[in-house]
């Protein structure tokens, strides 16, 4: 009956919160024709449908609300409170926290931040992953103190962390922001039914906020050392500087709330971060807590609270919560019950307060912390932790079996991450993505480790290449911080099992190198002499887990015996077939999380046993924590044998929340044998010799088969995975069936995004349209020259459009279309409409279609009139600096500066001679153009990597030429045959990434090492295979190559004379750095363009 409940509740809230984002966008919509309203009734009806949460529906499996991760908690009075985490999860106290019950949120949303005005009135925040769209805010707010939930609004802002509100009109939420909205922070002034951006400010990834009690001023604080001050009632912002050295990321703030003066703002991060400012931010001071830095060195703050001169910080420390009674000059520990990290943390007055945490904790005091009582909690510890140096490796199809079908307890920490200067700003989020993914499979939390990076120039070295280049970046050895912060994970999640990489000597560097310290760690935890100060000063006693696992493909891959022991497989898991447990194929159950994590199901995994002791074994127990021989008692056929847990206890879920599993019935049986069929249908090893045509209809006779809100959701599944195997033409397919059956379910979204960048692309046509003639482009001002693939006429001079066959499968076909379809990107948000990439392909259609005049009309409509803001809005990020060059290219004058770098490409009458000498006139004349590093923690003496790229052309080929320096001692031999699409990576190489219409979507990218071997992809597919010539050449102190690429195969039939492209040079230095043309702010720099490349006939 209250699942029931909890539905009709979910789907009124969402009903109630997409009618007003439908009716908003209606209005304009209506004036266009009454067919696209048809498409935005539907959307509600597929909102009342469908589900709020974005997943899929898993029948038996209730929501595991009890120890869903807490992040934000606010109490109105010492009675009253709200607490707010995962899953959706709305705890409720009304006697000040001595009892909780649960209330009905319509989603199953993560929910980060809470506040309310009065009992009554309130809101809470937060994100959720949905198909197609990714990561979407979502705002909740009730009336009638939580007893109902509206959400506002639909796809309106990005991801949420927090929320605060001044009066029943005025307030500001913060997060992650998006490209459509790059500041993370957003101001409402009628109640949150609307909300405006900070304006032309890039504020991302916005974590914590603390405002002075008028309202007057506010600090927001952010990953990657970003910290800002807002004043929220006029929008003025003033950006703070950034630490210049390792990124350290900030989570919480604070203020102490005294009236009048500045006061004092706090904030805390990682490492053991604390930072004071008495002046309103103006000037910072590092506070240092009387703690031994090894001690120190492991904590990670996530919360702080501040009234008057009183100050706590708490995070992931262990069971200590600092406290301090005189704004930062002396700290107390104060201990908590259970040592599970906090998240969250409100004070009502100097004495009263509550923290929240992991596994749904909630810590209470009465007397200012002097003692912390638990309230509520869902579980201590963990039955298993999963540590891996990428979470690409994390078995999610394990999880979701002993998660969801036994109720074990899983953790993950994640070891390595992406860096912003490489992979863009977006990526900082990934642990989020990660985490869903993991809650979404049966685990109960995640975490990534912050000072193990992986930046571009640091994949693919040896594990020794990797530690220096840790060590030079944490200053300190790392080898020493790793093992330090395995060994506190350990203790704190007390694991009976730990899950490792798989034992590969061949392997990438950061696995081996995880695989390393995590044995050692699994042997030192258990000794109290190893890191004493963990158990002494943190609160966390050593702990010993009874086995290590290393993840193993299948029964049949070899295994290195020597690190494995007995190297036979435990708990293989055949993650295609029905499981007992689950009632469910466990890779029918993750096959939307595996998107999160960047990777499909793997179909068959199991477990080599690396280390164990004796299951009477625990914390002292034995002399120095060492792992003992594996008794006759434990048999290696299952993780789980011979290890007791009670149901319902400090490690395992109660049966309740466990997946029904009982008898597989015949209904289950078919549908996982129709999803297996339709994935035989998408693999490569697929039939042979179909066309798209009959395979079309192969795959529509099978979706048929599944249920109807299942089945749009794996078609957008399956058309990822052919595009991901270089089957575009089925994955175009797909995708349109998608859209024209479902045009309303947010997989239509997922599809019209596809096919909008890769139908537009001029690159990508020839991969959808191989058979096409190439034919010249209609007029363009901007791009004579340009071409586009359909259909071959026999009159080459020109197109005639009203002649053309409008053949629903040709190119110029899917233009027209997705210029008439353009509206109902309004109809799916402002997170769509306002999206720069989905703006550069609209543009970049117009332009094919011969309406540059249209485009540059357009593109004048987003930018500011006044020349200092319009270079202001271009600075934001490139993609806003790519929309800006749109207009400088036709209006230059509006702008103080270009808004990206200008390089040139001479026209030259002597073809030059491709020996690597560089001696040619071409070349001579033509443009020098320097790489250089804009890494924030250059060590590097750009002097002896010295790196230079020229350009020209002439009616038959362009010419690309790069010299790069290098130190004595560096040289390599050319290879010799020179491989076709070889693995450059590891090696000193050079990419070039040309975007020929200046979509920032789609592009070619040639890549070649310092031994010579190329490599070519057209938007990461490899199968593209152009004709041209290289040559390349090995100097004492430098290494130097030249291609010539004939226009045809690039899908030009002459040259672009003075035309414009859009391009990106970089020289990737392994273990050093990364050398780039132009710098690309906060975006994946293999991937984006950062500057503009003008064709000159003179």
């Amino acid at each position: 009956m209250e699942r029931m409940e909890s539905r009709y509740a979910r789907l009124e809230s969402e009903r109630s919160g997409r009618n007003r984002g439908v009716r908003e966008a209606g209005a304009a919509v209506w004036q266009r024709g009454w067919k696209r309203w048809v498409i935005l009734a539907a959307i509600v009806v597929w909102g009342v449908c469908g589900e709020g949460s974005g997943r899929t529906p898993v029948p038996g499996a209730p929501p595991p609300y009890e120890d869903a991760t807490l992040y934000g908690i606010y109490f109105v009075d010492a009675d009253e409170g709200w607490a707010v985490g995962d899953e959706g999860v709305i705890w409720h106290s009304v006697d000040g926290g001595k009892s909780w019950e649960r209330q009905k949120s319509g989603t199953r949303a993560s929910l980060r931040g809470v506040h309310f005005l009065t009992p009554y009135t309130g809101w809470a925040v937060g994100r959720r992953e949905e198909l197609g769209v990714g990561a979407v805010g979502v705002i909740l707010q009730t009336r009638d103190g939580g007893w109902h939930w509206e959400e506002l609004g639909w796809h309106q802002l990005p991801p949420l962390h927090g929320v605060r509100f001044f009066d029943e009109r005025h307030g500001v939420v913060w997060g992650d922001g998006s490209a459509a909205f790059p500041s993370g922070v957003f101001i409402t002034h009628d109640g949150g039914k609307s909300w405006q951006g900070v304006p032309e400010t890039a504020w991302p990834l916005c974590r914590g906020a603390a405002f002075r009690p008028d309202g007057t001023q506010g600090l927001i604080v952010g990953l990657g050392g970003r910290w800002g001050c807002l004043e929220p009632k006029s929008g003025r912002v003033r950006i703070g500087e950034r630490d210049t050295g390792p990124s350290r990321n900030w989570y919480a703030a604070a203020d102490d709330g005294q009236m009048p003066g500045a006061g004092t703002w706090y904030m805390v991060g990682d490492g053991g971060a604390i930072r004071r400012s008495q002046d309103g931010g103006q000037s910072w001071h590092s506070l240092v807590p009387d703690l031994p830095k090894e001690a120190l060195a492991v904590c990670d703050f996530r919360a702080c609270a501040a009234f008057g001169k009183h100050v706590w910080v708490a995070g992931r420390a262990g069971r200590v919560v600092l406290y301090s009674p005189d704004r930062g000059q002396s700290w107390q520990r104060q201990r908590l019950e259970v040592p599970l990290s906090i998240h969250g943390m409100y004070f009502l007055t100097d004495q009263i307060g509550w923290l929240v945490g992991e596994m749904g904790v909630i810590h209470g005091t009465t007397d200012g912390g002097k003692t912390w009582k638990v309230q509520r909690v869902g579980g201590t510890r963990a039955a298993a932790l999963s540590v891996h140096a990428r979470a690409q490796q994390l078995p999610l199809e394990h999880v979701a079996v002993w998660g969801g079908g036994q109720g074990y307890r899983c953790a993950a920490v994640v070891v390595t991450r992406a860096t912003e200067s490489s992979a863009g700003i977006w990526q900082q989020a990934e642990e989020e993505r990660w985490r869903q993914a993991w809650r979404e499979s049966g685990g109960v939390a995640l975490n990534r480790e912050w000072a193990f990076p992986l930046p571009l120039h640091a994949q693919d070295l040896t594990p020794r290449q990797l530690l220096a280049f840790w060590d030079r970046y944490q200053g300190a050895p790392a080898q020493d911080a790793l093992l330090r912060r395995l060994v506190f994970a350990l203790r704190q999640w007390q694991p009976e099992v730990v899950l490792a990489d798989a034992v590969d000597p061949r392997g990438p560097a950061g696995e081996r190198l995880i695989l390393q310290a995590i044995h050692e760690a699994f042997r030192r935890a258990a000794d109290p002499e190893s890191f004493p100060e963990q158990w002494r000063i943190l609160g966390v006693e050593p702990w010993a887990a009874r086995r290590l696992y290393a993840l193993t493909l299948g029964v049949d891959d070899s295994v290195d015996s020597s690190a494995s022991g007995s190297g036979s497989v435990t708990s293989p898991l055949e993650a295609t077939a029905v499981h007992p447990h689950v009632g469910e194929a466990p890779a029918d159950m993750i096959a939307e999380a595996a998107r999160h994590i960047g990777r499909f199901p793997w179909p068959r995994r199991g477990w080599t046993l690396v280390a164990h002791r004796r299951s009477d074994v625990r914390s002292g127990a034995s002399a120095g924590g060492g792992a003992d021989r594996l008794t006759p008692a434990v048999s290696p056929s299952d993780v789980w044998q011979g290890i007791e847990l009670t149901a319902g206890g400090a490690a395992r879920r109660p049966p309740a929340a466990w997946r029904a599993s009982g008898e597989i019935t015949e209904e289950q049986q078919r549908l996982v044998l129709v999803r297996r069929r339709l994935e035989r249908l998408c693999s490569p090893a697929g039939p042979a010799g179909v066309d798209e045509t009959s395979w079309l209809a192969a795959c529509q006779r099978e979706l048929r088969q599944l249920p109807e809100m299942e089945a749009p959701r794996w078609a957008v599944l399956l058309a990822e995975r052919c595009h991901h195997a270089g089957e575009w033409r089925k994955a175009q397919a797909l995708y349109q069936w998608v859209g024209e059956q479902w045009p309303a379910h947010p997989a239509a979204l997922a599809a019209a995004r596809w096919l909008l960048r890769y139908e537009v692309g001029i690159e990508t046509q020839q991969q959808l349209w191989p058979n096409s003639g190439v034919v010249p482009a209609a007029a363009s001002r901007e791009i004579p020259g340009m071409t586009w693939l359909h259909p071959a006429s026999n009159d080459r001079r020109g197109v005639d459009f009203t002649a053309i066959d409008w053949d629903e499968r040709s190119p110029l076909f899917r233009l027209h279309r997705h210029l008439e379809q353009e509206l109902r990107w309004t109809a799916w948000g402002p997170l769509q409409a306002e999206d720069p990439a989905i703006r550069l392909s609209l543009l970049a259609a117009r332009r094919h279609l011969g309406r540059t005049d249209q485009a540059v009309q357009l593109a004048r409509r987003w930018l500011p009139s006044i020349p200092e803001k319009a270079s202001a809005w271009a600075a934001i990020d490139p993609a806003h600096a790519a929309l800006a060059a749109e207009v400088w290219l036709v209006e230059p004058r509006r702008f103080l500066t270009p808004p990206l770098p200008i390089v040139t490409a001479r026209r030259t009458e002597t073809r030059p001679l491709l020996d690597g000498q560089l001696e040619d006139t071409c070349w001579q004349h033509a443009e020098a153009i320097p790489l250089r590093s804009y890494e924030a923690d250059q060590n590097i003496s750009e002097r002896n990597w010295q790196t230079v790229a020229r350009f020209s052309w002439d009616d038959q080929y362009l010419y690309l030429a790069v010299r790069c320096a290098h130190p004595v001692g560096h040289r390599q031999e050319p290879i010799r045959p020179r491989p076709r699409d070889a693995d450059v990576r590891g090696r000193d190489r050079v990419e070039i990434l040309l975007d020929l219409d200046r979509d920032g979507q789609t592009a070619y990218r040639f890549r070649i090492d310092q031994r010579g071997a190329p490599a070519e992809d057209c938007s990461g597919d490899p199968r593209w295979n152009p004709k041209y010539y290289l040559a390349s050449q090995a100097q004492e102190h430098a290494w130097v190559v030249e291609w010539a690429i004939p226009w045809k195969e690039l899908g030009l039939e002459r040259p672009p004379r003075g035309g414009v492209w859009a391009l990106q040079v970089l020289r990737v230095i392994p273990g050093q750095t990364v050398l780039q043309l132009a710098p690309a702010p906060g975006a994946e720099i293999s991937r984006t363009p950062a500057a503009l490349l003008r064709f000159l006939t003179d």
